[in-house]
C-alpha cells in the first residue's frame, strides 16, 4: 500500500518530537509518485516555507525538479526532472560543516556546500504533504517508505538500500513510516521503537493501487524488489 494525497490540504503532522529535530546530521527519504507536476510541492517540512526560515524542506519544484533547503538556505536543484504517474525515490542528506546532497534512484545528482551552518528550528511541527508552510504547497499523488535519520547515510547505503526495508531498529532512523495500512485506517505507523504514530489530517488516506513495494523476498540485509 502507499500514502495518497489529492493536493487539497492533504498531509500528515509528525508532532513535537526533538528526535526529527536533528541540527548536525539528516538523512530523509522517501519513494514518491506524483499525479502532476505543477507548482511547488513539497514532501517533508519542519518549518515554514521561506528563505532565511528555519527547519528542512525538501520538495518538487514546479518544474519537476527536487529541492532541498537544510536550514535558511537550499542548494541548487537536480538536473533530472520527475514525471507524473512514475514512482521515483529521493533521498536528501545533511551534515554541518560540509555540506548536502540529493541521490534520485540512489544515484548522487546534487552535491554543495553552499549551506553549512547547524540547522536551527522555528517551533513549527514537521509534517509529510504539506501544511507546514503559508503557501499551500499540498503535494498531489502517491508516497512509500518514508524513512528520517539523525545521520548521513553514505553513498553505497543509499544506493543499496534505496528499493529495500530497512530494519526498523536500524541505527541512527528515528522515523520510518512504510504507509502498508489499509485503506480506511485513520493512524500511520511509526516502525522504529519511538513509535511516532501519526493521523492522517485532510484527505489523506491509504491506497491499495500502486505500493512499488508490492512483492518483496526477505533476506539479513533488507527486502529486495522483486
Amino acid at each position: 500500500n502507499a500514502l495518497s494525497f489529492d493536493g487539497d490540504t492533504d498531509f500528515i503532522n509528525l508532532g513535537n518530537s526533538a528526535t526529527l529535530e536533528p541540527t548536525s546530521s539528516l538523512t530523509l527519504e522517501l519513494w514518491v509518485n506524483p499525479a502532476i507536476i505543477s507548482d511547488q510541492r513539497d514532501l517533508i517540512t519542519s518549518g515554514i516555507d521561506g528563505a532565511g526560515i528555519k527547519g528542512y524542506h525538501l520538495s518538487i519544484q514546479n518544474d519537476g525538479k527536487v529541492y532541498f533547503k537544510p536550514g535558511a538556505y537550499g542548494i541548487p536543484a537536480t538536473t533530472s526532472t520527475l514525471s507524473a504517474n512514475e514512482w521515483t525515490h529521493i533521498a536528501a542528506t545533511y551534515e554541518a560543516g560540509v555540506g548536502a546532497k540529493i541521490y534520485i534512484n540512489g544515484q548522487l545528482e546534487v552535491s554543495s556546500s553552499a549551506v553549512t551552518a547547524a540547522i536551527e528550528y522555528d517551533g513549527y511541527d514537521p509534517t509529510i504533504g504539506g501544511i507546514a508552510n503559508l503557501w499551500g504547497y499540498w503535494y498531489n499523488g502517491l508516497m512509500d517508505e518514508v524513512r528520517i535519520w539523525d545521520d548521513v547515510r553514505t553513498a553505497a547505503e543509499i544506493s543499496t538500500y534505496y528499493n529495500r526495508s530497512v530494519a526498523s531498529d536500524a541505527s541512527n532512523l528515528v522515523a520510518y513510516y512504510k504507509a502498508d495500512e489499509s485503506p480506511g485506517t485513520s493512524t500511520m505507523a511509526d516502525e522504529t521503537a519511538n513509535a511516532n504514530n501519526r493521523t492522517l489530517s485532510g484527505g489523506t488516506t491509504f491506497a491499495t493501487s500502486g505500493d512499488f513495494l508490492t512483492t518483496v523476498a526477505a533476506k539479513p540485509e533488507g527486502n529486495a524488489l522483486s
